[in-house]
């Protein structure tokens, strides 16, 4: 690069005595940087591209048993698995009507509108 930064022409000795030209220097910077990036990506797509090939051909859980794929399947079930949780009705005459507003949809909904309205009123910044 120091060589090349230095040339004054073709089959032309260089010339030490001027000052570095700039546009070879930064044609040799650009060239190392995205030479070095393209091959980097390349070097790391070709691996990544041959273990999901492989891993493919054999299988997402090909390393475990038997017994350590029926645990796996077993533990995700029960990650996966949520209970249903539904209130029950009071017993109390005078409770019953008070319990099916709370349970209403559109309670529900008039609540979240209320909690993102205040959220949005506590967020603004008041001066004065």
């Amino acid at each position: 690069m120091y060589h090349t930064s230095k040339v004054t022409g073709i089959d032309l000795a260089p010339n030490y005595s001027e000052s570095i030209k700039i546009i070879p220097t930064i044609f040799f910077i650009a060239i190392v940087t995205f030479g070095n990036f393209f091959l980097i990506n390349l070097f790391i797509g070709v691996i990544i591209s041959k273990y999901n090939r492989e891993r493919e051909l054999a299988g997402k859980d090909y390393m475990l048993t038997e017994e350590q794929k029926k645990w796996v399947k077993g533990r995700m079930n029960i990650i996966y698995s949520q209970p249903i949780f539904k209130m029950k009705e009071p017993h109390e005459d005078w409770r019953q009507p008070f319990f099916h507003i709370a349970e209403s949809i559109y309670i529900q909904s008039f609540i979240m509108i209320c909690i993102v309205i205040n959220t949005i009123i506590l967020s603004l910044t008041w001066y004065g």
